[in-house]
Formats: C-alpha cells, structure tokens, sequence
C-alpha cells in the first residue's frame, strides 16, 4: 500500500508519496484504487487553483530520502531500503 507524508507550514504544504513495488496478495484487491491514485498524482501537474507539482524535485527527494536513511543507518537507528522505489513530490 502507498505510503503519503504530509508537511503543512505557514505559506507552503508538502506532500510526497511513496509506492512500494512489491505487492501482496491483500493488496492485489486494492490495485484499481492503486492506480487511481498513481495516475491522479503523476499524470497531473496542478491541483486546484493553487497547488502544483515540482517535476523536477521527483528524482531530488529520492535522493534526499536515501541520503537521510544513510544518515539514521549510521547512527545505527536502522535504514529501511530505498533503491527502485517511486517517489512523487
């Protein structure tokens, strides 16, 4: 099942969503909702009146989201894996 982050500021809202790639069978009943949602978030670049998405940081918070879980690794609070997973933002 995606996994949605959520960060509300003052003037700026952020969501990102991750998509794992291995799906279970539990899931499997769910993909129709699954590739809703897929395809609201990426074939879409603006939502509403105000709200849009940053193509061009799609790549970037794979990268930021890696090099934090590096990061946590080293301090040895545990990493979850990253690598060939989507991430939107």
């Amino acid at each position: 099942m995606p996994w949605f982050g959520m960060d509300i500021g003052g003037t700026l809202s952020k969501l990102v969503y991750f998509e794992p790639e291995d799906i279970n069978e539990d899931e499997n009943m769910e993909i129709e909702t699954l590739k809703n949602i897929r395809r609201y978030l990426t074939k879409n670049s603006a939502y509403g009146k105000t709200g849009h998405r940053d193509i061009h940081l799609q790549d970037l918070c794979r990268y930021l989201m890696t090099m934090r879980n590096t990061q946590r690794e080293q301090n040895g609070a545990g990493v979850m894996e990253m690598n060939e997973k989507r991430w939107y933002a």
